[in-house]
C-alpha cells in the first residue's frame, strides 16, 4: 500500500472519530435499518391507472404500501420517492391571492401523497426513508420565475443576463423519469431560495414523526438525488443539440464572468453548491439521517483529462482508477469530504443507488461506486457515524431486468437463464461482500468488516415475494431459498451486524438444510 493511501486512511480514520465523538453527545438521531421497500410515487400511479380499479387513487395506494407490510415481517419500510411538484402543487403567493388549488395549504403544499405512504408505515410499524426530487422536477409555478439561458446556444438571438436561472435539455439521463427537459441551475438564487424554504416545511411536518428515519440530500441535480448531471461523457445534449459538457462551460462563463480561468474549467461551481446544499441540509433536518448518494465516479462535467493538481484526500482511495473522468471524480470526493466533516446533529449515510451483481467491489475501479460506500461504513466506530446503504438498480422480478440486474459479468450471463432467486442471490453477494456475512452469499469477509445498515428492492421484488412462495427450479441459490427467504436472510443479517434484534427468524443456512 503506498504511503499516499495509508495516509488517506488515517486521515478516513480522524474524521469518523471525530464525527462519532461530536455524535455521541448527543440524541442519537433515527436511521434506517435493514431491508426496503423502494416505492417510486410515479410508478405507483401508474399501477393504480392499469389496476383499473374503482376505489379512489389514495385509497387504493394506501392499501398497496400497507400490502407490502402484510405477513413480511422482514420488510422494515418504505423508501418513497416522490417529486417536489408532486407535493408544492401552487405558488405559495396562492395564499395572498386567495386563489390556492383544492387540497392545496396555505404554502402550495398537498400533502396527501406523503400522508398515504406514512399513513401505511405507521399502521404497521415500520419505518420511512424519503427522496424528494427538485432539479427537472422542480414545480411549474417555480420554473416559471426563472429565466432562460437557452438563447446563449440559439443563433440569431439576444444572450441572456448572467442571473438567468435555467437551461433546456434534450437528452440526459434518467429522462424517463423526469417531469421535464428543463433544468434549474445550481446556482441560481431563486431556485435555491424556494427549495429550501420548502425543505423547512418538510421537516417542520415530520421531524417529531418516528416513522419517518432519512431524507436524501438533494439541490444541484437533475433527475436523481443521486450526483448525475447531463454530461459529455453520457451523451447528454441541449436542446440546441450541443455537448453537454461545451454547454456547462457556456453557462458557467456566463454566469461568472469574473472568475479565473481555473475556476471556469473545472468543477468547483458544482463542488461550491454541493457543499451548500449540504449545509442547509445539515441545518433543516436534526433528528433523522441525511443520505448522500454519490453514485459512480463519473457524471459529473469532465473539461479535461487531466489529473487533478490539487487532489482531495479521499481521491486516492475511490478515484485511483477511475482515468476516464478524474475531474468528475475528484469533485465528487470532495463533496463527500466536506459531508462527513460537517457538524451534524443529523445521522449521516452514503448510499449508491446503482447495484447490480457486476458492480465493482473494489473502491477506485469505477470510482466510488459500493466500494466507495464500504470504504466510509468500515471506517466507522461501533457508533457508526457514517451508515452504508444501496439499492437494487432494477428490479430482479421483471423479466426485462432480471438477467441485466442478476448477472455478475459485465459481458452477461450464458445460458440458462437466471432465476428472479439467482438474480437477487447475486446482488445480495456484492452488498454483503466484506461484512460478516459475506460467505452466506459465497462472497468474503472482510479484512475491515463494513458494517452496512440498509438495502432497497424495488416493491415489484417485494410483491413478487409474497406471490411466489416457492423457488423457481433448478437453481443454484444454497437450500434452495426463495425469494422471501433471502430477503428475510438480508433482513436478520443486517440487524445482526448493528447488533439489534431481527425482525425474523434466524435463515435455514448450509448444513442444515442439507
Amino acid at each position: 500500500m503506498s504511503r499516499k493511501i495509508t495516509a488517506s486512511r488515517a486521515c478516513l480514520a480522524l474524521i469518523l472519530l471525530c464525527a462519532g465523538l461530536a455524535r455521541g453527545q448527543a440524541q442519537t438521531p433515527r436511521h434506517p435499518l435493514g431491508v426496503y421497500a423502494h416505492v417510486s410515487l410515479e410508478d405507483a400511479i401508474e399501477a393504480y391507472k392499469k389496476s383499473g380499479s374503482s376505489e379512489g387513487e389514495h385509497r387504493w395506494l394506501r392499501g398497496l404500501y400497507g400490502g407490502l407490510f402484510l405477513n413480511n415481517p422482514g420488510l422494515a419500510g418504505i423508501t418513497f420517492g416522490i417529486h417536489w411538484d408532486q407535493i408544492q402543487v401552487d405558488d405559495p403567493d396562492c395564499v395572498f391571492l386567495h386563489n390556492c388549488k383544492p387540497g392545496a395549504d396555505e404554502n402550495g403544499n398537498d400533502w396527501d401523497y406523503m400522508e398515504d405512504v406514512f399513513a401505511a408505515a405507521t399502521a404497521a410499524g415500520r419505518k420511512v426513508q424519503l427522496i424528494i426530487t427538485p432539479g427537472v422536477d422542480s414545480p411549474n409555478w417555480l420554473l416559471g420565475r426563472l429565466s432562460s439561458c437557452d438563447s446563449l446556444f440559439t443563433p440569431a438571438t439576444l444572450p441572456p443576463g448572467k442571473d438567468c436561472g435555467k437551461v433546456t435539455f434534450s437528452k440526459f439521463p434518467e429522462q424517463s423519469h423526469a417531469d421535464g427537459n428543463i433544468m434549474p441551475l445550481p446556482w441560481s438564487r431563486t431556485y435555491e431560495f424556494w427549495w429550501w424554504r420548502f425543505l423547512a416545511q418538510v421537516n417542520d411536518r415530520y421531524r417529531f414523526n418516528t416513522t419517518f428515519v432519512s431524507i436524501s440530500v438533494a439541490g444541484p441535480i437533475c433527475a436523481s438525488p443521486e450526483m448525475i448531471l447531463p454530461t459529455t461523457l453520457n451523451n447528454s445534449l441541449q436542446l440546441s443539440g450541443l455537448a453537454a459538457d461545451k454547454a456547462w462551460k457556456a453557462l458557467i462563463k456566463n454566469a461568472f464572468p469574473d472568475a479565473d480561468q481555473d475556476f471556469r474549467d473545472s468543477d468547483q461551481v458544482f463542488i461550491d453548491h454541493w457543499n451548500q446544499t449540504i449545509d442547509k441540509f445539515v441545518n433543516i433536518f436534526k433528528d433523522v439521517t441525511l443520505v448522500l448518494t454519490p453514485d459512480s465516479g463519473d457524471d459529473f462535467p469532465e473539461f479535461n483529462d487531466d489529473a487533478p493538481s490539487h487532489p482531495g484526500w479521499l481521491f486516492a482511495l475511490d478515484c485511483a482508477k477511475a482515468t476516464d473522468y478524474p475531474m468528475s471524480c475528484d469533485a465528487k470526493t470532495k463533496v463527500i469530504e466536506h459531508f462527513l466533516a460537517a457538524d451534524a446533529k443529523a445521522a449521516k449515510a452514503t448510499q449508491v443507488g446503482g447495484m447490480t451483481a457486476a458492480s465493482a467491489l473494489i473502491p477506485g475501479r469505477d470510482g466510488i461506486g459500493i466500494g466507495g460506500i464500504k470504504l466510509l461504513a468500515a471506517g466507522t466506530a461501533d457508533s457508526a457515524p457514517i451508515l452504508g446503504g444501496a439499492e437494487f438498480d432494477h428490479a430482479v422480478w421483471d423479466p426485462a431486468t432480471t438477467q441485466s440486474e442478476g448477472c455478475p459479468y459485465a459481458s452477461g450471463c450464458p445460458p440458462p437463464p437466471l432465476t428472479v432467486e439467482e438474480a437477487a442471490y447475486n446482488v445480495f453477494k456484492v452488498f454483503f461482500d466484506r461484512t460478516e456475512f459475506a460467505g452466506d452469499y459465497g462472497g468474503r469477509a472482510g479484512p475491515e468488516p463494513a458494517p452496512m445498515q440498509w438495502v432497497d428492492l424495488d416493491y415489484g421484488d417485494i410483491v413478487y415475494a409474497q406471490e411466489n412462495p416457492n423457488p423457481t427450479l433448478p437453481t443454484t441459490v444454497p437450500c434452495a431459498l426463495s425469494l422471501q427467504e433471502l430477503i428475510d436472510e438480508a433482513s436478520w443479517n443486517l440487524y445482526t451486524i448493528s447488533k439489534q434484534a431481527p425482525l425474523v427468524a434466524a435463515p435455514r443456512l448450509p448444513p442444515s438444510c442439507q
